[in-house]
Formats: C-alpha cells, sequence, structure tokens
C-alpha cells in the first residue's frame, strides 16, 4: 500500500482513509528537515495537510476513529477499523501534553501516548455498544532500531531490534491465539 494509484488503501479495500502514506522518516516535517517531500497527512486521496503535524496525528486518529465506529453502530453495520499509528517510530513527535512525562525520554513519552491511545480506542468501542462483538488484535511489524538508540527504544534483554530476525526484531510473538 502508498499512494502511488491503483495502491492506495481504498484500492485495496477500505472505504475511507485516513493516514500518511509512508513512514515519518521517509519525508520532510518540523521534527526532521530534509530535502525530501514534506510529509503529508491524506484523508482517502487528498492531501488534508502537509506537512503532517506528527505530534496531532494521534489525536487526528483517535477522532477519525471515534467517528468512524460511532458511525458504523449507529447504522447497525458490521465494521473493520485499522489503526496504524506512527509511533513510536523516528522520529520521536509525543504531542504536547506528554512531553517530559516519562523518565525514559521522548521514547517514553511516546510509549505512555500510545498507551493512552490504545485505552481510548477501547473505550470508543464500549460507547458504541460493540465491546462484546469486537474482536481487537495488536501487532508490530519490528523491534526497535538499535542504530538509533537510545531513541528508538531498546529490546532490553532480547537479541537484535529491526531488520533483524532475532527475537529482539521481527520474529518475536508475544502470544498466539488458541485454535
Amino acid at each position: 500500500l502508498g499512494q502511488a494509484a491503483g495502491h492506495t488503501p481504498r484500492d485495496h479495500g477500505f472505504d475511507r482513509f485516513l493516514g500518511i502514506p509512508f513512514s515519518t522518516d521517509m519525508g520532510s516535517s518540523a521534527w526532521q528537515l530534509s530535502d525530501a517531500l514534506p510529509l503529508p497527512l491524506l484523508a482517502n486521496e487528498s492531501i488534508a495537510e502537509q506537512p503532517a503535524d506528527i505530534g496531532a496525528l494521534t489525536a487526528t486518529y483517535l477522532s477519525f476513529s471515534r467517528e468512524f465506529v460511532l458511525s458504523a453502530a449507529r447504522r447497525a453495520q458490521p465494521w473493520f477499523l485499522f489503526v496504524s499509528f506512527h509511533q513510536p517510530h523516528v522520529p520521536l513527535a509525543p504531542s504536547p501534553r506528554f512531553c517530559n512525562r516519562s523518565a525514559a525520554g521522548s521514547y517514553g513519552d511516546t510509549l505512555l501516548e500510545m498507551d493512552e491511545a490504545i485505552g481510548e480506542l477501547g473505550r470508543i468501542v464500549s460507547e458504541a455498544g460493540a465491546a462484546r462483538s469486537t474482536l481487537t488484535l495488536f501487532a508490530s511489524d519490528n523491534g526497535p532500531w538499535v542504530e538509533m538508540a537510545p531513541a528508538a527504544g531498546s529490546a532490553g534483554p532480547l537479541r537484535g531490534g529491526k531488520f533483524t530476525t532475532y527475537e529482539g526484531g521481527t520474529c518475536r510473538a508475544p502470544c498466539r491465539p488458541a485454535a
């Protein structure tokens, strides 16, 4: 998936899309100036904001999620919501409310923000009356970016990180669903 014609989320079955078309480290932003094009926030295939305010993306995604879930509940329609938060990917940009709240620096601040955001998603589902009929899955595509440490987290006692197949990288699964 991406922003090229034929490869957008809506080209692959999603009714609506709000997000950035690639990783936050691939575009220029206020947090990471580069020669790359400014990072866009897309609403479907239109640019809603450019450069995207990555410090506000979590709140933006939660607002979109609330409207999406409550709208589907009012119509009594089944729904599928895929939320792909940009955090804790570098460059780290916790919202101002979470800055300097953890002893683990910006990385810890982003984890606090993600924890609250995931809790809010659960409250939204409950508010929609769908808690007992909703399956929630959590996934991550990789471990910490070791070369960017400490800004990109730590795998603790585990070996490796992003770009590796060690247990601290892409192959670790915290659980396995029962058959």
